[in-house]
């Protein structure tokens, strides 16, 4: 009924199989930072250097497992190990607090007939918002949904844009193209409401490579490789926490409890 497996809290409820990673978040500790010892912007030696990387490391591992809820903390931190910095530790510290005191699990529940299942994506994207000042950060999740409205996650990614970007635009469309190269049939839910109209519009856009990505879109909802693309306000993205930090997270952790995506 309950057992523990490579860290993560394993359960079986009356109400579906419950996965969480309590256990293993209570062992993961802060980095000590010495009062005085750097300003916020002096790199840090190679002593806190290891800390930092092991704190990310564990952070990166909740992040892919059960808390998708720090995934662009992790991603922001993960851009910073090359030259870090006494306010990555700082930073670092802070993401880990903020898991310890909202504490979240994912309930997969009984979806009924698999016949009837569906996948459903949320993706976006931020314009370079990364450490460097010109990268930008992208991110979806996925999930299989029942007819009987019941849902869970199959998976989720941030990560840093493949390419540099000149707009918002360009950043959402490569977000939407990534997310979409992991399944197919997926009914897609965007905030980006120029990438919506490109997508249903006959007319092409003038940067040539963006024009390349939307035409890709174009061609799989064509062949019902994606079965829709709507629109949802920005209150509506699950995946706001994916390519920006601050953002309220309650509503996509209370959706990973009960596994109702649509209450």
């Amino acid at each position: 009924g309950a057992f523990k497996y490579v860290g993560l809290d394993i359960q079986q409820t009356n109400d579906g199989i419950v996965l969480g990673q309590s256990s293993y978040l209570e062992t993961v500790e802060n980095i000590p930072i010495e009062r005085g010892k750097y300003e916020d912007s002096d790199t840090v030696n190679k002593n806190d250097s290891d800390n930092l990387r092991t704190l990310v490391g564990q952070l990166n591992w909740l992040g892919s497992q059960t808390r998708p809820d720090c995934s662009f903390d992790v991603l922001e931190l993960s851009t910073s190990l090359k030259h870090p910095l006494r306010e990555d530790m700082f930073r670092a510290n802070k993401t880990l607090k903020k898991l310890k005191l909202e504490e979240s699990s994912i309930l997969f529940p009984d979806l009924g007939d698999p016949k009837l299942m569906k996948l459903v994506v949320f993706s976006d994207a931020s314009h370079a918002n990364l450490p460097d000042g010109y990268s930008s950060a992208g991110g979806y999740i996925i999930f299989l949904v029942g007819n009987n409205k019941r849902s869970c996650p199959l998976a989720w990614e941030a990560k840093k844009i493949r390419r540099v970007v000149k707009s918002t635009l360009a950043a959402e469309t490569l977000a939407l193209v990534e997310a979409v190269d992991m399944a197919y049939y997926l009914e897609c839910f965007i905030d980006n409401k120029s990438l919506w109209e490109n997508a249903h519009s006959t007319k092409g856009v003038s940067e040539r490579r963006l024009r390349i990505d939307i035409a890709a879109i174009k061609e799989m909802l064509e062949r019902k490789e994606i079965s829709a693309i709507k629109w949802v306000e920005t209150s509506h993205q699950l995946s706001d926490c994916f390519t920006k930090k601050g953002v309220h997270v309650r509503k996509l952790l209370e959706i990973l409890k009960s596994g109702n995506l649509y209450s």
